[in-house]
C-alpha cells in the first residue's frame, strides 16, 4: 500500500517541482532583465540626446564658422563626453549582472562606436568633413543606441507589451529622423545655400519620419496613441508639413523659409512628440510592472494548487 501511495505522489511532486521551477525561473529572469534595463536605459537616452545636440552644433559650425558656434560645440562636446562616460559605467554594472549574449554584444558594440565621437568632433573642428557627412556620421552613432534599448527591452516584455515596446522604438526612430532633418535644414539656412546632396537627404528623412509615424501610430494601443494626439499641437504639425513641402520643392523655394519660422514650427512639433514618447514609455513601464506582479501571483497559485494536489493524493492513498 505504501508503494502504491508513494509512486504517484513522488511523480506528482516531481511534476510540481518542475512547473514551479519553470515559473520561478521566469520571474527571476524578468527581475534580472528589468534590473539591467533600469541600469542602461537612462544613460543610453542621455547619450542619444547629447549626440543629437552635438550634431546640431557641429552642423551650425560647419555652416557658419564663428567663435560663438565654436564655443557652443566645445561646451556641448564636454556634455557628450560626460554622458558617454556615464554610459560606460552603466555598461560595466550591467555586464556584472550577466546579460544574455545578444544584449552583452549590443552594449559592447555601441560602447566601441562611441569611442569614435571625439575623432568625429575633431574632423568637424578641422572642417575636413561636409555638413552632410557630419550629419550622417553623428546619426549613425546615435542610432546605435536603439539596438541597445531593443535588446534590453525584448527579454523583459513579451506578447502585446513587447509589440507595443517595439512600436514605441519605431516612433523614436521617427523622432530621430526628424532631428537629423531639422539640423541639416537649420545648417543650410544658416549657410544660405541648399546643396543638392543635402536636399536629397532632407527629402529622404522627411519621408522616413512621416512613413514611420503613419505606419506605427495606428497600431499603438489607444491610450498610447492618444498621448501623441494630445501632446502634438495640430497647428505645429500642419505648419511643419507646409514648411517641409516648401523646402523639399527646391533650393529656390527653400531659401524663402526663414530660420526662425522653421525653428518655431519644428520645436513645437518635436517637443510634443518627445512628451508623448516619454508619457507612453512610462505607461508601458507601469504595465510591465503589472505583468511582473501577475507572474508572482501565478507562481503563488501554482505553489498552492500543487501542494493541495500532493496532500490530496496522500490522503486518498492512505484512506
Amino acid at each position: 500500500i505504501i508503494v502504491l501511495v508513494l509512486v504517484p505522489v513522488i511523480g506528482l511532486i516531481g511534476l510540481y517541482a518542475e512547473v514551479l521551477n519553470l515559473t520561478l525561473g521566469k520571474v527571476l529572469t524578468l527581475r534580472q532583465e528589468a534590473s539591467i534595463r533600469k541600469q542602461v536605459d537612462l544613460p543610453v537616452a542621455n547619450v542619444q540626446r547629447q549626440l543629437g545636440n552635438e550634431r546640431a552644433d557641429a552642423l551650425a559650425f560647419l555652416a557658419r564658422p564663428s567663435q560663438d558656434h565654436l564655443h557652443a560645440l566645445a561646451k556641448q562636446g564636454s556634455a557628450t563626453d560626460l554622458a558617454i562616460s556615464n554610459f560606460g559605467a552603466a555598461v560595466q554594472r550591467a555586464l556584472a549582472s550577466g546579460p544574455p549574449p545578444k544584449e552583452r554584444g549590443a552594449f559592447l558594440t555601441w560602447q566601441a562606436d562611441l569611442n569614435n565621437v571625439r575623432g568625429l568632433r575633431g574632423s568637424v573642428l578641422k572642417r575636413t568633413v561636409s555638413k552632410i557627412q557630419a550629419a550622417r556620421s553623428y546619426s549613425a552613432i546615435l542610432e546605435g543606441g536603439d539596438n541597445v534599448l531593443n535588446q534590453a527591452i525584448l527579454p523583459v516584455l513579451n506578447g502585446p507589451l513587447g509589440i507595443q515596446a517595439l512600436d514605441l522604438l519605431a516612433m523614436t526612430k521617427a523622432s530621430q529622423a526628424l532631428g537629423e532633418e531639422s539640423d541639416l535644414i537649420s545648417a543650410d539656412l544658416l549657410a544660405g545655400s541648399f546643396p543638392s546632396a543635402d536636399m536629397t537627404l532632407i527629402s529622404q528623412l522627411a519621408l522616413l519620419h512621416h512613413e514611420l509615424v503613419g505606419q506605427t501610430l495606428p497600431d499603438l494601443d489607444p491610450a498610447l496613441r492618444g498621448n501623441f494626439a494630445s501632446a502634438i499641437p495640430r497647428s505645429a504639425a500642419s505648419r511643419l508639413g507646409s514648411l517641409e513641402a516648401i523646402i523639399t520643392a527646391g533650393p529656390i523655394q527653400a531659401s524663402q523659409v526663414t530660420l526662425s519660422d522653421w525653428t518655431t514650427a519644428e520645436t513645437a512639433y518635436r517637443n510634443g512628440f518627445r512628451s508623448a514618447l516619454l508619457k507612453s514609455t512610462k505607461t508601458l513601464a507601469q504595465q510591465a510592472n503589472s505583468q511582473a506582479g501577475q507572474l508572482v501571483v501565478d507562481l503563488l497559485i501554482i505553489a498552492g494548487i500543487g501542494l493541495l494536489a500532493i496532500l490530496a493524493a496522500i490522503i486518498v492513498g492512505i484512506v
